[in-house]
């Protein structure tokens, strides 16, 4: 309705946090296309059909991955990718599916029922909410919860065959002078939590100076979610993976993305086979010497 294409919405895009509803992020970024409306309504029916299935669209229905979940939402999601819906209309479309009733007490012997039927009641509500999010350009992707990152985990080096392995970490600075403090990036692979890396320290907010810095890891094996220890809380952060190790982000495929609340964040992953792991930073906070700047202590995958 205020006439603005975004032309690059994606997952990372996307920013959520536990305190704060999801956010439409990314403005700015090298556009894929240039006034199509449409175009950005189906990016995001796109980003929603792969947070549910977490797969990209053009696979099973959503409705046929999530059991509980209304054929409705297939037909609303497929209007959206054939451009056929303006955000509003999608958001109308998402909240007029009913929403399933909780189910009743049962008997004992049952409990694990309707303990697995209202965590799908749950799910079709947070549907219908991210539908009204569409109507102000927002809308959850991929969850973000705080995990307790211990010395006894970080260290652990005995691990399966099907376990992932970090093989080394690189920095990652393609809109500066190509490097962030390389000398102290294995130290996040160390299995030492008094360890760190840190970025450069920035006079201003680094949104003003390039669009992101980070660090990639080198990863054998199939992680489902990472943790990350040592951040101070205000770090706005993209997970981001490759098979190789492009020279700039937007080769990259956003997974997951995050605002730091905590000294420990775990993010949940779709899974992805060996490869390279992008953690970029795209907002840094401000510490207490005034510079904007963030460090990380140790970073673990997990299956």
């Amino acid at each position: 309705e205020a006439g603005l294409v975004h032309g690059a919405i994606d997952a990372g895009s996307i920013m959520y946090t536990v305190s704060r509803p999801a956010r439409l992020g990314g403005f700015g970024r090298p556009r894929r296309y240039l006034v199509a409306p449409t175009l950005d309504v189906s990016d995001l029916a796109a980003v929603l059909e792969q947070s549910l299935t977490g797969m990209p669209p053009g696979g099973p229905p959503p409705s046929e991955v999530v059991d509980g979940l209304p054929g409705a939402v297939d037909l609303a999601l497929r209007d959206a990718l054939g451009g056929t819906y303006d955000a509003r209309r999608l958001a109308t479309a998402l909240d007029s599916i009913p929403m399933p009733v909780a189910p009743g007490p049962e008997a004992p012997s049952s409990r694990r029922g309707p303990v697995l039927a209202f965590a799908l009641v749950l799910l079709a509500i947070a549907l219908i909410v991210i539908g009204r999010l569409l109507a102000g350009d927002s809308i959850p992707v991929i969850g973000q919860s705080t995990t307790t990152f211990t010395e006894s985990t970080a260290a652990s080096t005995s691990v399966a065959t099907t376990e992932p392995v970090a093989l080394g970490a690189l920095t990652f600075d393609p809109f500066g002078e190509g490097g962030e403090n390389d000398g102290l990036v294995e130290l996040v692979l160390d299995g030492d939590l008094s360890t760190s890396w840190r970025t450069e320290l920035y006079r201003d907010p680094m949104e003003l100076l390039k669009p992101g810095v980070g660090l990639t890891v080198s990863v054998r094996g199939t992680p489902t979610s990472v943790e990350i220890a040592g951040l101070a809380a205000g770090a706005d952060l993209t997970i981001m993976w490759s098979p190789s190790r492009p020279e700039t982000p937007d080769e990259w495929e956003p997974l997951a993305a995050g605002r730091s609340t905590d000294l420990e964040v775990r993010l949940q992953l779709p899974p992805r086979t060996d490869g390279n792991w992008l953690i970029w930073f795209t907002r840094l906070p401000e510490q207490t010497d005034g510079n904007y700047w963030a460090g990380v202590s140790e970073i673990r995958f997990r299956p």
